[in-house]
């Protein structure tokens, strides 16, 4: 195998990853059901291939397949601390730090928790809510380096009820 400047490359310990989102709403539909993985697992990968979903010679080129059920409101918290950890290290440069209190982290999961989606629109929630919120007041001289942007729930309903 030749690369794009056509020099020779091994694939020999490559790993190669593969994704899908087939059979997701049966998937969230076995865990409502109080389901865990396991229990359903061979059943679902049978169901894909009885519904043409995917060939069995396809999966079969797989050494292994992987179940992931949705994201907990619980885990999407510490997906919102990530997001943070992230913002507050664009800031850093500024020094300017921002905490988001617990009560208006559980508020921006429950609006941004999409179980189809994962955790892809908690991005989002937080550039409308907190990034918003933090442009804002600096924007107003309200940070100034050294500070830290407290943001609570007030502050989180209001930014939500502005994007609607």
């Amino acid at each position: 195998m030749r690369d794009i400047t056509n020099r020779e490359v091994s694939f020999r310990d490559a790993v190669v990853i593969a994704t899908s989102n087939a059979g997701a709403d049966r998937i969230r539909a076995h865990i409502e059901a109080g389901q865990q993985l396991e229990q359903f697992e061979e059943e679902f990968t049978n169901e894909l291939i009885s519904a043409n979903v995917f060939r069995p010679e396809f999966l079969n080129r797989f050494d292994e397949i992987v179940l992931f059920r949705p994201l907990t409101p619980a885990e999407l918290l510490q997906v919102i601390d990530l997001i943070l950890r992230g913002v507050n290290k664009n800031l850093a440069s500024q020094r300017v730090s921002v905490v988001v209190e617990d009560d208006a982290k559980r508020l921006l999961v429950q609006h941004g928790y999409d179980p189809r989606l994962g955790a892809r629109p908690m991005r989002r929630m937080v550039q409308r809510a907190v990034e918003n919120i933090v442009a804002n007041r600096m924007l107003a001289g309200m940070a100034t380096p050294g500070s830290q942007i407290r943001i609570t729930l007030q502050d989180v309903q209001a930014a939500l009820t502005r994007a609607q």
